[in-house]
């Protein structure tokens, strides 16, 4: 049938415009006008994928099928060269004519020509014609698929993140969307896997096809494989063929991979496996598809950002409620442990708050201190849960938080408790080699020991003493040096001592130690304190005695003028008088008052005036010996024996050897004053220490009774004397003596007797204090 072309092109845009509802008909139609219009053994559209490379429908006009799928490559192809060159292309019986319109290439037009059959020249430029007309009723049919593509996608976005939305928890969220993309994207196999951590990717959720299970594991392989170059990249990676692999033919599939992204932060990836062979004409062109891949992979991105956020912010809630009980707790320990300077008190109560249920809940407590000069550690105090709540009843604990009683007698009770002494017994080598106690003192850090019978020989032996199950110690440290360590077990319950408790521990143990290093300060300010005011009293003494001793020297020196011409006269007189007499004993008492009266002037003008020390090597024995030999009449005659003891052998020191022995003197004839008719006068000299240096020490001790109290405080002021005849300066001479000589002397009262302590230091090249 031969047509005329212009009513062909009216009958084929006539089919065009009508094919509103079957445009797919519409392409048959026209091809079969054209293969009844034209001498043709056949007419063929070929129709191009969305990538442009192959061929990938093709709709004949014979046949009742619309489309049939094909893979033709479009290069090196006579279709594909028509194509590329937009014209007519003629090869054996064969023509292909471009289907192309407004730039976009469609697909071939190809006819097969009969037997002996020729196209005029009007018939290939309405042929054209018509290519471009199919070229436009495809275009349409492509818009109008790709709208209707878009709302079905966007239905599905819809749809999804209602889903996801729902979506509380990680695994939920996973699940929910790997079986909705699976169901509504057509694709054969969808994997999810999230990125945990930002480096670590975790546990895939996975959907696929029935038909393509047996390839399973290799899809998971190239999404592993696929999938880290995608996040480096982090850009989405299409393939049209699987990779092949030594195991044979690749799956017949296409590959997507879509990183999932948040503000440039990697979350995951998506991967999609679709058909490779598509059942009909391309709905969508390939810019469209990966619009929608991308607005899936924000969509799902936000989703993992969202759930991701949720977990971390329930996570840190609950962090936060921990923190709060802790800081609530730490709060009211740290409250209650500070409530006392008092260091005893305080060590107590450090204990009773680390054991009280409502505390550190600890059951058992134990305070070890440091001895440095020993380099051991000493129990001190153990504190169980009974003897806690004698400090924080359970029936007022708001109470005994807020002002905690830790009276002498509670303080007492708790010291007695067998458990308490049971700690007091314990003493420990200060050797991290030797017990976990040391060991936490000197590297400063909480420790703990899960099995005690593991530890060394020492701390094993501790644990079957006081019983102990895993126990934590904590070091208590001062501002500048370890005071001891905090132990802690709950050995009777068996519950573990976690991380959490650890921490608590660890904060409470840096309170307790500046709790403790506060009570220390306290303790120093208040003795600083009386010592100021004790050497404020005794300057405002020592300037009071000192203008008393002037006007004493003066008064002195003024007296002593006229004693001697007394003194002097009264001895002529009683040579001239009778003796025996009375006026023979008048003579006697002027000379012996006057001479008695000469000594007090002379140690008022002594006290008085400022000396010189003449140093030299000086040995104490010699020094002792000479003042009992000077004192043997009168301790003899007092009926007092003499016990002398040297500790070892003692070395030289500097000194002046007469005035150490006039203190000597003045304190043994003190004691022999003191003990009246008989006794025992003991003097020990040995080694010792002063102000951290080595020193001899003497101690001179009597069996008089001792001094009373009232005494002792006035003991060495100047002119303070309990003899009916003494002057009070010879203690007061005595300790100024020793003070040049940088030395020291103390009394106290013991064994029914009082005890002189005398402290000379060793140290050489000691110059004279005046």
């Amino acid at each position: 049938m031969k047509c005329d072309g212009f009513e062909l092109l009216y009958k084929v845009v006539r089919i065009a415009h009508c094919a509103v509802h079957d445009q797919p008909q519409a392409f048959k139609d026209i091809l079969q006008l054209l293969e009844r219009c034209y001498p043709v053994d056949g007419v063929t559209l070929l129709l191009l994928d969305s990538g442009g490379r192959y061929f990938a429908q093709s709709i004949d006009a014979g046949g009742s099928q619309l489309f049939r799928p094909c893979r033709q490559e479009v290069a090196d192809s006579p279709p594909g060269q028509a194509l590329t060159s937009r014209q007519p292309q003629r090869q054996t019986e064969t023509l292909y004519l471009p289907v192309f319109c407004c730039e976009e290439n469609f697909g071939v037009l190809a006819l097969t020509l009969a037997d002996d059959a020729e196209l005029s020249e009007q018939d290939q430029r309405t042929l054209a014609l018509v290519a471009e007309e199919l070229a436009t009723l495809a275009r349409n049919v492509a818009i109008q698929a790709e709208d209707r593509w878009r709302m079905e996608q966007l239905a599905f976005l819809s749809d999804l993140g209602r889903q996801l939305t729902h979506a509380q928890q990680f695994k939920e969220l996973l699940t929910t969307a790997a079986k909705s993309i699976h169901r509504h994207s057509q694709a054969a196999c969808v994997i999810l896997r999230p990125l945990l951590g930002g480096t670590v990717m975790g546990s895939s959720s996975l959907r696929i096809d029935s038909l393509y299970r047996k390839y399973r594991p290799r899809l998971e392989q190239l999404e592993e494989e696929y999938g880290q170059r995608a996040l480096r990249q982090a850009e989405p990676l299409y393939f049209d063929e699987l990779p092949a692999d030594s195991g044979g033919e690749p799956p017949p599939l296409r590959m997507v991979i879509m990183p999932l992204r948040f503000l440039q932060r990697p979350l995951g990836n998506l991967t999609l496996f679709f058909d490779r062979e598509p059942a009909e004409l391309p709905l969508a062109s390939k810019h469209a598809s990966r619009e929608f891949y991308h607005s899936v992979g924000s969509l799902l991105g936000h989703a993992l950002e969202r759930v991701a956020t949720l977990e971390r912010l329930e996570t840190l809630s609950a962090e936060n409620d921990l923190k709060f009980q802790e800081l609530s707790l730490l709060y009211r320990t740290f409250r209650a442990i500070h409530s006392t300077l008092n260091l005893n008190e305080l060590m107590h109560l450090i204990l009773s708050t680390a054991t009280i249920p409502a505390g550190g809940g600890f059951e058992r407590a134990m305070l070890f201190t440091v001895n440095e000069r020993s380099g051991s550690l000493q129990g001190m105090l153990g504190v169980d849960q009974d003897g806690a709540a004698l400090v924080f009843p359970p029936h007022d604990e708001r109470g005994a938080w807020e002002q905690p009683a830790v009276s002498p007698e509670i303080r007492e009770i708790q010291r007695q408790m067998p458990f308490s002494q049971k700690v007091m017994r314990q003493r420990l080598n200060l050797d991290a080699e030797d017990n976990a106690l040391a060991r936490a003192v000197l590297k400063g850090r909480v420790i703990f020991v899960s099995q005690p019978g593991t530890e060394p020989a020492a701390g094993a032996a501790l644990a079957a003493e006081l019983q102990l199950g895993p126990y934590a110690c904590a070091p208590l440290r001062t501002k500048d040096r370890p005071f001891g360590v905090l132990v802690v077990d709950s050995c009777e319950s068996g519950e573990p001592i976690g991380l959490d408790r650890l921490r608590f521990l660890e904060l409470f143990a840096h309170q307790a130690g500046t709790a403790i290093d506060n009570s220390m300060l306290m303790q120093r300010l208040e003795t600083v304190n009386r010592e100021l005011r004790e050497a404020q009293e005794r300057l405002i003494q020592g300037e009071k005695m000192a203008a008393l001793g002037e006007l004493a020297a003066s008064i002195a020196h003024e007296l002593k003028t006229p004693l001697v011409p007394i003194g002097g006269f009264a001895k002529r007189l009683g040579q001239r008088v009778t003796p025996g007499s009375k006026e023979a004993e008048y003579c006697e008492i002027i000379q012996r008052e006057t001479r008695r009266m000469e000594q007090i002037l002379s140690e008022i003008l002594g006290f008085s005036r400022k000396q010189l020390l003449c140093y030299n090597e000086c040995r104490i024995e010699r020094i002792i010996e000479q003042a009992l030999v000077l004192e043997d009449d009168a301790l003899r005659g007092s009926g007092i024996q003499v016990q002398l003891n040297y500790d070892c052998a003692l070395p030289p020191f500097q000194g002046d050897d007469q005035k150490l022995l006039q203190v000597l003197m003045n304190i043994i004839d003190n004691a022999r004053h003191a003990m009246g008719e008989g006794g025992v006068l003991r003097i020990r000299a040995g080694l010792g220490h002063l102000r951290d240096e080595p020193a001899l020490v003497v101690q001179v001790q009597d069996t008089g009774g001792g001094i009373p109290p009232e005494v002792l405080k006035e003991i060495f002021a100047p002119f303070y004397t309990t003899k009916k005849q003494g002057t009070g300066l010879g203690l007061a001479i005595s300790q100024r003596i020793l003070q040049q000589h940088r030395g020291t002397i103390e009394v106290h009262n013991e064994d029914g007797g009082a005890v002189f302590t005398l402290r000379l230091p060793l140290g050489p090249g000691v110059e004279a204090f005046h």
